[in-house]
């Protein structure tokens, strides 16, 4: 199964997905009490892709190795 990167909004975004799926919505949802905590405190992080890159790798240098040991 692949695994998306997270949304740039940019005109190539290949990779990102379009719709949020409803298993990283609802993970979300259970986390938006915490998350309002901290954008109390830290209010331009509100402003970000939070939402969007949940179960993504992001848009940094992040990637996934993998590995089979025959052993």
């Amino acid at each position: 199964q692949a695994v998306p990167h997270g949304k740039t909004f940019g005109r190539r975004d290949r990779g990102a997905w379009h719709e949020v799926p409803e298993a990283a919505d609802q993970a979300w949802k259970a986390l938006a009490g915490r998350f309002k905590a901290i954008t109390d405190k830290h209010p331009r992080l509100e402003k970000t892709n939070n939402r969007q890159h949940l179960g993504t790798l992001g848009t940094g240098n992040h990637f996934i190795e993998v590995c089979l040991d025959e052993a």
